[in-house]
């Protein structure tokens, strides 16, 4: 029993040191580009990531663990709805955690304010360790409200939308395999 929670515990510090490297200043600046962005320049897919460079090695059977990190892909269609789709994955030795949720809805961009409302949501937990841990459910549908802008960084062009408490959220063009699909 205690392994198991020495286990769970390190599995929330890696997902921790994730979230924190994210906020601690080692993504590239981003200067925000003058006037507001119209539709067009909206429309398509957009992806936020961070990976931990964190890999775990059993000593006994030299394995590795999976990798750990979260993404974020949003897709705006031009018929006034979105895709959202985020998964975050913890990995310790043989044991593999996977958060995925899913989202659709509408989004409207009026001047700057984009506000985004969710039709449907869904979350997914899978856990190769904690078969208990393996569910899907439904979660409560939100509206959120943004200014939306858009910016440069060294990578090129990237989305930001500013939440009202100031804090930006910062989505490059996807250019990849996508976490939606087609």
């Amino acid at each position: 029993m205690h392994g198991r929670r020495l286990s769970s515990l390190f599995m929330l510090l890696a997902g921790l040191l994730t979230s924190a490297r994210a906020q601690d200043g080692w993504a590239p600046k981003v200067s925000i580009l003058p006037g507001s962005p119209d539709r067009a320049q909206l429309i398509g897919e957009w992806f936020q990531s961070q990976m931990s460079n964190i890999e775990f090695s059993n000593p006994n059977t030299g394995s590795r663990s999976g990798p750990s990190g979260e993404r974020t892909n949003i897709r705006f269609l031009p018929d006034g709805t979105f895709k959202l789709g985020w998964l975050k994955q913890s990995a310790m030795y043989s044991c593999t955690m996977s958060l995925f949720g899913y989202k659709t809805g509408i989004y409207t961009l009026e001047g700057s304010t984009l506000t985004v409302a969710d039709r449907e949501a869904s979350l997914t937990s899978r856990d190769n360790c904690r078969p208990q841990w393996n569910y899907k459910k439904e979660v409560p549908l939100k509206t959120f409200t943004y200014q939306l802008l858009l910016g440069q960084t060294k990578y090129g062009l990237v989305l930001v939308l500013r939440h009202a408490d100031g804090k930006d959220d910062v989505y490059e063009r996807e250019r990849g395999k996508s976490l939606l699909g087609n």
